[in-house]
């Protein structure tokens, strides 16, 4: 992928064009996880670095947790 077309997706989703290139720093633009709470920021650094497997897995967990909250 050329930096042009990194750039674009930065400005699109706010991913950071370094890290679509080079895999620097961290995946989201500062101002798109500005907001977000410190776990959520942790969560989102770490996605990039899990196998397809292994995020299965998370959203899995975590629909479990959902579904058995509800089930209260």
């Amino acid at each position: 992928m050329s930096q042009q077309v990194a750039m674009a997706f930065q400005a699109a989703l706010g991913i950071r064009w370094q890290w679509l290139l080079y895999g620097e720093g961290s995946m989201l633009l500062d101002s798109v996880t500005a907001d977000m709470p410190e776990d959520l920021k942790q969560i989102a650094d770490l996605w990039p670095r899990l196998t397809e497997k292994q995020r299965q897995y998370v959203l899995g967990v975590a629909q479990g947790i959902l579904a058995a909250g509800e089930r209260k």
